[in-house]
């Protein structure tokens, strides 16, 4: 092959921290998570992130599975969460609860975004919605990992939101029913981040 053709060819590959950096600086932090149950795929769900908080930075490392540990692999579980002066809780889906107590994901200091350590920051304030992504709060120590989507409204605003499904969350609603009636294990066979072709 002529030595231009081998530069064209050179020029198509990137390592993984320059898609990273690219993917930072796009300003549309999306994500993705492919669920399956009994070895079966059942759907992808999608996510955007809200604007550049830690919280974010930590879901997308994780789901990068950069520097482990990471979401791959780990099961869905269904919960449900509690409103100060409603009567009933409301229905979640929650990921990331066997990270619990572990170090969340460690900065990489080639990135001036992650020089500091990934702490909990309530910094959304957000009317909840279906498919609003949130964190634990702040109080909860060793849980920067775990994760909320929301299932269906509710009428309180919820601090510490930081992003939400743009598509799958009829996945997550299927199986929400199907791990409370029959004891199904959902998990996250795969995850990663959506790069711009632009």
């Amino acid at each position: 092959m002529s030595e231009p053709g081998l530069r064209r060819r050179r020029q198509r590959y990137c390592s993984f921290m320059e898609v990273m950096r690219s993917y930072l600086d796009s300003g549309k932090w999306r994500t993705f998570m492919d669920i399956h149950c009994d070895d079966r795929h059942e759907g992808r769900v999608f996510f955007l992130m809200f604007n550049r908080s830690r919280r974010a930075i930590n879901f997308v490392r994780l789901c990068t599975g950069q520097n482990a540990p990471g979401y791959r692999g780990l099961r869905l579980h269904d919960g449900y969460r509690d409103v100060p002066g409603v009567a009933r809780s409301f229905p979640l889906v929650k990921g990331g609860v066997e990270l619990d107590n572990k170090r969340a994901v460690r900065p990489n200091t080639e990135f001036n975004n992650f020089d500091e350590d990934i702490e909990n920051r309530n910094i959304y304030d957000r009317a909840v919605h279906p498919g609003l992504v949130t964190g634990s709060m702040t109080h909860e120590h060793g849980k920067e990992a775990r994760f909320y989507v929301n299932l269906y409204c509710k009428t309180d605003i919820d601090t510490s939101s930081f992003g939400k499904v743009t598509n799958g969350l009829s996945i997550l609603r299927q199986y929400f029913h199907t791990i409370t009636k029959e004891n199904a294990q959902p998990i996250i066979g795969d995850c990663g981040i959506m790069v711009p072709l632009s």
